[in-house]
């Protein structure tokens, strides 16, 4: 298992963009627990555990939670993803 918290927070985009990629290379071979408030981040995640005031709001993927979550999309539309 693989935990990481804001692993890309204070990354460039070219680093960030490394991890994702050491990141896609490591599924289905570890369980990787990723907390992260950029969604660029996570947007090739399997599955996405949205928290609102410190509980689970919803789960899903991110296309899934786009559609589902208005809050979600604006948050999204907000990093310019």
């Amino acid at each position: 298992m693989l935990i990481m918290d804001e692993a890309t927070s204070a990354l460039d985009s070219e680093t960030e963009k490394s991890i994702q990629n050491s990141n896609d290379a490591l599924k289905g071979q570890y369980t990787i627990l990723l907390v992260a408030h950029r969604f660029s981040t996570i947007k090739n995640d399997d599955q996405i555990v949205f928290m609102r005031k410190g509980k689970i709001d919803s789960i899903g993927t991110f296309k899934a939670l786009l559609k589902q979550r208005k809050d979600f999309k604006r948050m999204v539309e907000l990093q310019g993803i």
